[in-house]
């Protein structure tokens, strides 16, 4: 495979087999570069005769390192190293800061280590799992180790002095390297020495070495007051999780880890967030147990969004002034994450898959995914939005995607009092129907009649498709009446029902009623698998609409007729701390119109919820709780509550102490009143928040409008929000509602990725499937003339391994 830069036309195809590739650009060195200039009197300046390079591609693979001058067309090759470790092995992850190269070997022997080529101090230094003396001075950067040269316990070298401990774990996953911005200035290179994180496989978990040193006399000798951080471990109870990606954060104080449960499984995987790792443990080699991490004492610990069971596959900054983290885990995307602190604590964003390959669930083939944009979700999520250009033109409430008239009956089926399930069409009563999408939200209805010790789930029929199946609806008792299920398929499938009452059971349905729905993308409900049923359904024909020419994102258009209607779940409830957020274009006249209601057809009908309200002077924003007992107006003067010609970013929220708040566009809005306005619903089984109108007249007659109203990533949670994330978030995505439109991630997992510190720009690379770059939560250019399943990116400069 060749690397070519697609930044510069005449660029050279480099070289093939690297298995990693790093351009390391030296302005973005604590001191810009300015180190560069400093070393013309070492080995490897008098060898080669010129500086290091200010922009350096650095490729390794086998046991060979080699660094391009990148501020050249041609990209020359500037320097080779042959003999990176001690023990040989190969080196197949490389990273650079602040003069040090560091690269690490994947051996699952001995035969591995972690190396440092140190060009401001002229040291090639090998460190290793080896008992007692776990490192090798190499001599200088232009000597390549030999395995005649002797061990130490300890090295000259700074960043490893005082480390007496051999390397911690075999097999290194992955490696990152940052200045934490505590780190004291090294007299003899005028530079911070940069902190190290290392993965390994199984107890070992992730390892850091973090130079905190203070020096006297006039800063010339090293004081014994503090020392060199010690190397620990953040591990799992259990040896059967693996971390696979580790990045530091922009901050040089927070890190991202990958976890994966079990390399061959396909569950439990996830990313954590850990704020401030030298705050935990901070001078001793103790292990440290991440379940204890997890407790509420360390509510700044994020790890309650398993968005998924793939495996994580990368993590990158994303964006160094707003410290956003991406993350992509196999076949799902990226996944933006910004930590807002105490007050506002964590947000996700997720730029999801197009229909363009193919996912693979536990090894077997399922399907083509839909693309989205969802915007940033809050901690605690319970529903959102996100429409996009794979979402159907108009969601029809009751046409049906099956025979609506068909008639299934399911008479007895297997031995007495054993039951039935998964067993060959002819030995067990079932009815099977196609048409279903892969990762698509459906609502599915029917009515039962001649129950008799019936029972029955519903599923993805796996028999016919092979390799494990999904239950879209667990084995339950069903009895005489009208039913009405919504679940998410995990694949393009089938979908059957199946009685399993064993000898005896019996049942007919008829008024089937299959449908697509608008997709829940909340947090709450992405785990692959556990797609809960009653979650969603709509009132009458939805439109889905894109928000400008030629953009993905879309809105839904609503009236009178139409609304989306989320069933009763405990996971729903708002209580007295809430977000309801939402994108919003509304009819600007003297009038009622609702945004979501609070609803119990058993405990009678509407009682509360959010609507504007302009047959008042001023026209105003009423939130009022369900027993309409309390309510809060808002005014607002900038650019009034509602414009028909563009989208308005509308946000009600509540902590639960100091009132529900409106802010529009990022700007509070006056309220009549300090109240607090509970949005919770009555806990019957009939209870549901409504967006849009309340919808037909069955529900409710009196709060009814005949205008459209246009809503997009419309979102609830129970996390309050601040004032300043509220504007935050208004420039994040204010760009996905502008007239040059918003693009798709239509890639798989991004195998590779690499932030451009200059533009603010997120590179990805996604092997076969091309490549793409993002800016905040815009897709501005996606390339599948490369294969790029390595990438690497400074300045709008580009290089990519094809």
């Amino acid at each position: 495979m060749a690397l070519i830069n697609k930044g510069i036309t005449n660029s050279a195809q480099l070289s093939t087999g690297n298995l990693d590739i790093f351009l390391y650009d030296t302005s973005t060195d604590s001191d810009g570069g300015a180190w560069t200039k400093r070393c013309r009197h070492t080995s490897w300046y008098k060898s080669l005769g010129s500086d290091f390079p200010k922009l350096a591609l650095i490729t390794v693979g086998t046991s060979t390192l080699r660094i391009y001058d990148a501020t050249k067309a041609d990209t020359p090759l500037w320097y080779t190293c042959t003999k990176l470790i001690y023990w040989g092995g190969n080196a197949f992850k490389v990273k650079a800061k602040n003069g040090l190269i560091i690269f690490v070997d994947q051996s699952t022997s001995n035969n591995h280590g972690l190396g440092c080529l140190d060009f401001t101090r002229d040291m090639h230094v090998s460190y290793d799992y080896a008992d007692g003396n776990p490192f090798i001075d190499g001599g200088t950067v232009t000597t390549d180790n030999n395995s005649g040269i002797e061990r130490y316990s300890e090295t000259s070298h700074p960043l490893f002095r005082d480390v007496t401990v051999r390397l911690d774990g075999r097999f290194l996953y992955d490696m990152d390297l940052a200045v934490h911005p505590d780190t004291p200035i090294e007299p003899d290179t005028g530079l911070p020495l940069p902190s190290i994180a290392w993965l390994s496989a199984g107890p070992s978990g992730v390892n850091f070495i973090m130079p905190f040193r203070e020096y006297s006399n006039s800063g010339n000798t090293l004081s014994t007051v503090q020392h060199l951080r010690k190397t620990f471990a953040l591990q799992w109870t259990s040896t059967a999780y693996y971390f696979t990606t580790c990045t530091w954060s922009a901050n040089g104080r927070d890190i991202v880890l990958g976890i994966e449960y079990e390399p061959a499984q396909n569950y439990d995987n996830r990313y954590m967030y850990v704020p401030d790792v030298i705050s935990y443990d901070a001078d001793t080699t103790t292990n440290i147990n991440i379940n204890n991490l997890n407790r509420s004492s360390n509510p700044s610990i994020w790890d309650q969004n398993k968005w998924s069971s793939s495996d994580p596959y990368q993590s990158r900054i994303a964006d160094h002034i707003d410290n956003i983290m991406a993350f992509s885990e196999s076949n799902s995307g990226v996944t933006l994450f910004r930590w807002g602190g105490e007050v506002d604590n964590s947000w996700v964003a997720r730029l999801q898959d197009q229909s363009s390959f193919n996912y693979t669930h536990a090894g077997v083939a399922v399907g083509e995914c839909a693309g989205y944009n969802t915007g940033w979700l809050q901690k605690n999520q319970v529903f959102a939005l996100a429409e996009s250009s794979d979402s159907p033109s108009t969601y029809y409430e009751n046409t049906s995607l099956i025979n609506n008239t068909n008639q299934e009956s399911f008479v007895s089926c297997g031995a007495s009092g054993t039951g039935v399930a998964f067993q060959a069409a002819g030995n067990t009563p079932r009815a099977t129907w196609n048409a279903c999408k892969p990762f698509t939200n459906y609502r599915f209805a029917f009515t039962v009649s001649n129950a008799s010790n019936a029972t029955m789930y519903i599923d993805d029929d796996a028999a016919s498709l092979g390799g494990p199946g999904t239950q879209y609806v667990t084995n339950t008792s069903i009895s005489n009446g009208n039913y009405e299920y919504c679940f998410k398929t995990t694949r393009s499938s089938k979908i059957r029902m199946i009685n399993t009452a064993g000898n005896g059971g019996s049942f007919t349905i008829d008024n089937i009623i299959l449908t697509e729905v608008p997709s829940d993308r909340s947090s709450v409900e992405h785990n692959l698998g556990t797609w809960s049923n009653n979650s969603i359904s709509i009132l009458g024909n939805i439109n889905s609409t894109p928000v400008s020419t030629g953009s993905d994102t879309h809105y839904l258009r609503l009236n009178n007729n139409s609304s989306i209607k989320l069933l009763y779940q405990p996971y729903r409830q708002l209580g007295l701390t809430y977000t309801v957020m939402w994108w919003g274009r509304y009819p600007n006249d003297t009038t009622w119109d609702l945004i979501m209601s609070l609803s119990s057809v058993s405990s009678g009908n509407h009682g509360g919820g959010i609507g504007f309200r302009d047959n008042v002077n001023p026209e105003s924003i009423w939130v009022t709780n369900y027993q309409n007992s309390a309510t809060v107006k808002f005014t607002h003067s900038s650019d009034g509550l509602r414009q028909n010609d563009h989208f308005h970013h509308y946000c009600i929220t509540c902590d639960g102490t100091n009132g529900t708040r409106c802010f529009i566009d990022g700007v509070e809005s006056s309220r009549d009143v300090v109240n607090n306005i509970n949005l919770s619903l009555p806990a019957t089984s009939d209870a549901f928040y409504t967006i849009g109108s309340e919808g037909p007249t069955q529900y409710n007659s009196g709060f009814i409008d005949g205008r459209d109203k246009d809503i997009a990533m419309f979102r609830m949670s129970r996390y309050p929000t601040s004032l300043a994330m509220a504007r935050w978030i208004v420039q994040q995505e204010r760009p996905l509602f502008s007239n040059e439109g918003s693009k798709s991630i239509p890639l798989g997992a991004a195998s590779s990725m690499d932030y451009d510190y200059h533009t603010r720009t997120l590179y990805c690379g996604s092997g076969g499937l091309g490549s793409y770059k993002i800016r905040g939560l815009e897709v501005l250019d996606i390339d599948t003339s490369v294969q790029a399943d390595k990438i690497t990116a400074s300045n709008d400069l580009v290089f990519k391994r094809d």
